[in-house]
């Protein structure tokens, strides 16, 4: 007979802290709601937890519901039992993607893992976003391939998030109860967009991304005219300084080749067609057209070099006006078409086309002479309007650019078309400049978003009535800005929520961040510097990133805003600290002396002194293991960190 073998179950990580300050029980011991044995006596905690899933719709792992319960108990007289909470935590997930996925930067092509703190990607609104946080590289997730109607696709993990429109929810709740038509923008995992399903139906797409606008770069430095390289790159003889030219054409495009600086030098007549030659104009003698473009690597082998993708919006269309008047075309219908048998050479096409704002496609079919089936080719269609980029300069080719249209920006929009799983590979994500954390990834230019979380507390506290003023810090402003984005884009998003905005309740100008309710509520950020904080006097305080606070007096400057509030919460979140984390080193220390009762210490951490691969302590530090992370994904970090990184 063969054994049955019963299915090992995960290793889950500790739902309760390994070192933290006991609760207040009132009578005998019982379940707490969050699974543990011990129930406070009083704790606003419930109350939080119920706002989390039944108003954000936001699901709570297991130690989240933990501390919201015993982190927010009250005292007998109805204070908060805690001045302080601290929490100390290991990192929980990863929204990353693929290591090796490209990432247009202002500096040019760069790579995800090679991506530094102050570097500068892109946002979809086609505007540099500053890199402000660049994180470990991850092993283990789980990964999948995200592809959209217009063919781009990217690898992102489990976790990684998606603003999303989903179209299957297209009425929503405007300010003050009024019905309006339109739908509204989420941020789901990639996990969460499979769950809920692709499709709508059989065939239609539910998930809109964001519109990505024309990418806006500087002009660089290049050695020949972009549209003239453009014309030769379309229809010129690869190894000669020879456009072919239709007669229709012949006169303007002509004027158009001239007006780079080049020099018509031979006209010659083929059937239905000319031979243009041209030259530059070269202060010595082999800096011409063909010299130059040996040096870019073009001589004998048409492509667009990177330095042209990369170059400044106008090159850009320059260049691409320069392949469409020669070797592409416009329909009837207005439908723009650029067609080659260089792969090569048409993905260039397709990228210059998405980088200038449109949504552009490709497709491969064969290329035949007569009935006879002779290579392959590539074909790149999008549709322009008048009103935006031309691609044309021909005016045969102009005439046929349609009249702008009333969707507007909806005619480039995208949608995820499918979301597949692929073989684990190594991922890292980064943190952006931007209040939406949305930034534009691959070569492909797909949006895509990052953010962290710190906005439960804020908006239970906010509209629940237990706070007039909350304050988020933290050592970088951006750090805290994310935070702030992300409550503001809840509370928008969720329409009891939304209703209770304060007219022109949201301020988002830099350094003036506010979100306004018609309670009066507010939710300010701050840097943790020795001024901040100044002037106000506050009721809940988060400070994001303890590890990272350096300096006593920004401490002392951010704590003294609580004091004239009676019943105030100072609430620290970070990982582990290191010998230069005063601020985290002495009030770990204090709590565990027990040398101030009104410090709360929640810490998930292994035992001093066990063994790096003893995964039972290593779910003493991530709570998360097993739900969020993988012991695979723990054992790949192990592999490939040092000791010091791990530990």
């Amino acid at each position: 007979m063969t054994a049955v073998l019963e299915p090992v179950a995960p290793l889950l990580g500790s739902t309760t802290p390994r070192l933290g300050t006991p609760p207040l029980v009132d009578g005998p011991p019982g379940p707490c709601g969050c699974g543990c044995a011990l129930t406070p006596a009083s704790s606003l905690g419930f109350e939080a937890e119920a706002f989390a899933i039944q108003v954000l719709s936001i699901a709570l792992l297991p130690w989240q519901r933990h501390w919201l319960i015993h982190a927010l108990e009250l005292r007998p007289d109805g204070g908060y039992r805690f001045r302080t909470v601290l929490t100390l935590v290991g990192r929980q997930n990863g929204k990353a993607l693929d290591v090796d996925t490209p990432m247009l930067t202002t500096a040019g092509w760069s790579t995800m893992g090679a991506l530094r703190e102050g570097d500068e990607v892109y946002h979809p609104d086609g505007h540099p976003t500053r890199v402000v946080g660049a994180y470990d590289t991850m092993h283990g997730h789980g990964c999948y391939r995200v592809t959209t109607t217009d063919g781009r696709s990217i690898v992102a993990d489990a976790d990684h998030l998606w603003t999303v429109q989903d179209v299957r929810r297209r009425t929503s709740t405007g300010p003050r109860g009024a019905a309006v038509r339109g739908r509204t923008w989420e941020t789901l995992t990639t996990t969460q967009l499979v769950a809920r399903g692709v499709t709508r139906g059989e065939r239609e797409c539910a998930y809109r991304l964001p519109v990505q606008h024309a990418v806006t770069s500087k002009p660089a430095d290049l050695p020949i005219d972009p549209y003239l390289l453009g014309a030769w790159l379309g229809d010129g003889a690869s190894t000669s300084a020879q456009l072919t030219v239709g007669d229709q054409d012949l006169v303007e495009t002509i004027e158009h080749v001239e007006a780079t600086g080049a020099r018509i030098v031979s006209r010659r007549r083929y059937r239905t067609a000319w031979a243009v030659g041209f030259s530059l104009t070269a202060v010595q003698r082999r800096e011409g057209f063909g010299t130059r473009a040996r040096a870019l690597g073009v001589w004998g082998d048409k492509h667009i070099p990177d330095a042209y993708l990369t170059a400044g919006t106008e090159q850009r269309l320059a260049l691409l006006q320069g392949l469409m008047d020669t070797d592409g075309s416009i329909s009837v219908a207005g439908q723009a078409e650029f067609c080659a048998t260089r792969r090569v050479l048409a993905e260039g096409v397709l990228y210059l086309a998405r980088s200038l704002g449109w949504r552009a496609t490709m497709r491969e079919s064969a290329a035949t002479l007569g009935w006879r089936e002779v290579g392959r080719r590539w074909r790149v269609c999008f549709t322009p309007e008048q009103g935006e980029a031309v691609p044309f300069r021909l005016r045969r080719k102009v005439a046929r650019v349609k009249a702008p249209s009333s969707r507007g920006g909806e005619r480039h929009a995208v949608s995820i078309a499918a979301i597949e799983p692929v073989e684990s590979r190594p991922v890292r994500c980064i943190k952006v400049d931007r209040e939406d954390g949305l930034f534009l990834a691959g070569r492909d230019l797909m949006p895509t978003h990052n953010t962290t979380l710190c906005k439960v507390l804020a908006l239970w506290a906010m509209y629940l009535g237990h706070a007039r003023m909350v304050l988020g810090a933290a050592q970088s402003l951006d750090i805290a800005r994310e935070a702030w984005a992300g409550a503001v884009e809840l509370a928008e998003d969720v329409p009891d929520l939304a209703d209770e905005i304060a007219p022109n309740g949201i301020r988002r100008a830099n350094g003036e961040q506010c979100l306004t309710l018609s309670s009066g509520a507010r939710y300010r950020i701050a840097a943790a510097t020795r001024g901040a904080g100044r002037g106000l006097s506050v009721d809940l305080l988060v400070l994001d990133e303890l590890r990272e606070q350096r300096n006593t007096d920004a401490w002392a400057a951010l704590s003294k805003t609580t004091m004239a509030r009676p019943r105030a919460l100072i609430v620290g979140i970070s990982n582990a600290g290191d010998d230069e984390s005063v601020v985290l080193n002495a009030l770990r220390s204090a709590a565990l002396a027990g040398a101030d009762d009104t410090i709360g210490l929640f810490e998930w951490s292994a035992p001093d002194g066990c063994e790096l691969d003893d995964m039972y302590a290593v779910a003493q530090a991530c709570p998360g293991l097993g739900r969020t992370i993988t012991e695979s994904a723990v054992r790949s970090a192990l592999a490939t960190d040092t000791p010091a990184v791990f530990r």
